[in-house]
Parts: C-alpha cells; structure tokens; sequence
C-alpha cells in the first residue's frame, strides 16, 4: 500500500477529508453516486465507510438501494432489495418507501449513506424522497473520456452540494 511523507495510507487520506467534509457541512444523509455503473460506488461504500466509522467512532447507515446485495462490515446495513415489507414492490415504490426507512432510524445515526443505482438508460435516474444533506460521486477515466455528466447535472438541478469525487483509476 502506498503512503504518503506523512504516513498517511490513500485510504486514510479520504476517510480523514470525508470526516472533515461531513462535519463542516453537518451532512447526515448522504448519497453515492457514480455516472456509469461499475465505477466503484458500492467499492467506495464497503471500503472506505467501515473505516469512516471505526477511525472517527460513526455510528453509520448504509441503505443499498442497488439491486444485488453486499454486505459491509463494520457498519449498519439495510439493503432494500431484502427489507420484507418492500418486496415485490417496484423500484420507484422502494424509492419513495426510503422516506419512511429514513425518518423511521435516522435518530439513531450519526450518517446515512444511501448507495444508489446508476440506470442502464441516461437521464433516468430517479433520487430517494429525502432531504439529501450531499452526495460523494465516484468517477472513472471512462466516464471523464466519454464526457458523462448525466448525475452531475441532477445534483445541480436538485441543488445537493457535491462533497467530495473519488476518481477510481481501476486496472489500467
């Protein structure tokens, strides 16, 4: 693993530039965000949250609006593909139960990171009914070279802040 002239691994150096993003903003309920599917969001979740949690001692929500489930460890987690009271129900109603989810734990958390799906077809990309405190994208060199920027604008249209972008190198 690399480290920096401070110490710092890669990995600590975002967990501490989150931390410090989430606290300047009160940001609670957060949303991850990718312009294509398989940038690394549910990546970024699993790795960087867990240890978001232990190092600054969060008490943290993930809400996997995705539909395979991944389990994370080292933190609460809810995949709405696997809550019994919305099964059976379409994406859109899952969506909209968020709200209810929502209101119903968030008392109990310091932050609540929402995974969301990235739609196969652009411009169809629909947010949970809740107020969104700010969203971290995740981005790969495809997306920057093909110009996506699809989630970008919905975040400006919705006015959610954009508190950090992780650029995902992957294996080039």
């Amino acid at each position: 693993m690399n480290v920096d002239a401070s110490g710092m691994t890669p990995l600590n150096t975002i967990v501490r530039n989150l931390d410090f993003v989430l606290r300047d903003r009160s940001a609670k309920t957060i949303v991850v965000l990718s312009e294509l599917p398989g940038e690394g969001k549910t990546t970024f979740v699993a790795t960087v949250i867990p240890q978001l949690s232990k190092t600054y001692k969060r008490k943290i929500l993930v809400l996997d609006c995705g539909a395979k489930t991944t389990r994370i460890e080292g933190v609460d987690y809810l995949s709405l593909q696997e809550t019994n009271r919305l099964k059976g129900t379409s994406p859109l109603e899952q969506l909209v139960a968020v709200r209810t989810i929502i209101a119903e734990v968030e008392a109990d958390y310091d932050n609540i990171f929402i995974d969301m799906p990235i739609p196969a077809r652009a411009g169809t990309l629909v947010l949970p009914d809740v107020a969104i405190d700010g969203a971290v994208m995740v981005r790969s060199y495809d997306s920057i070279d093909a110009g996506a920027h699809d989630v970008s604008d919905l975040l400006l249209d919705k006015k959610i802040p954009v508190l950090g972008v992780v650029i995902n190198g992957g294996v080039q």
